[in-house]
């Protein structure tokens, strides 16, 4: 949930946090639901390779403060590198919401 804001980010989420669900991520994956997403922790940057979807993509840092978004990053793409990036939070393209920018605050990552 966006902090002091009523606009909810992401209502499901699946956590990835063991080296092989963080590296597997949603390869191979045909859908996501609407409003569901992954949460890899820790990641630093991600790639899109074997996928089949696009994705909107939010970095956070340990405070869950949005560091960078991708938008629409489609299959075989790279993001940068965020050193100060401690979660990366991965929805179906177009379900993140417009509202979510760079600098927000989220006041949790994901509900479940």
């Amino acid at each position: 949930k966006l902090k002091d804001s009523d606009v909810e980010v992401c209502k499901n989420a699946m956590i990835a946090e063991s080296l092989l669900e963080r590296m597997l991520g949603l390869m191979f994956k045909k859908e996501l639901e609407p409003n569901s997403g992954l949460l890899i922790i820790p990641c630093y940057q991600i790639h899109t390779f074997f996928m089949r979807m696009a994705i909107d993509v939010a970095f956070m840092d340990k405070n869950l403060k949005i560091l960078k978004i991708y938008r629409n990053l489609v299959p075989w793409r790279m993001t940068g590198f965020f050193w100060k990036s401690l979660s990366v939070l991965e929805m179906k393209a177009g379900s993140m919401p417009l509202e979510l920018k760079e600098g927000d605050q989220l006041e949790e990552a994901c509900t479940n």
